[in-house]
């Protein structure tokens, strides 16, 4: 009986998931924000460009905004060099 249970809510997940999957599908590409989309660049980019600006005006100068900036900047050189991988 266990058995039969579980298959039973094993299949009811895989439906669910496949159906989720269906929809977050259909919604990337009306939104144009699917996972190789220019538009998700350019808003990461934004987002780390608005966070640095926040580092700088809320850290004191010194070793750990520098570290902070450090890795910001290495972050958008990801995205950066990820896009033109991808090209």
């Amino acid at each position: 009986m266990f058995c039969v249970g579980a298959g039973l809510r094993q299949q009811t997940l895989n439906k669910a998931l496949d159906e989720n999957s269906e929809l977050a599908a259909g919604r990337d590409k009306a939104n144009g924000f699917g996972p190789q989309s220019p538009g998700r660049k350019w808003i990461a980019l934004a987002l780390l460009a608005a966070l640095s600006v926040l580092a700088v005006k809320t850290i004191d100068p010194g070793r750990v905004r520098s570290v902070v900036l450090l890795l910001l900047g290495f972050f958008a050189l990801r995205i950066v060099l990820a896009a033109f991988a991808s090209r």
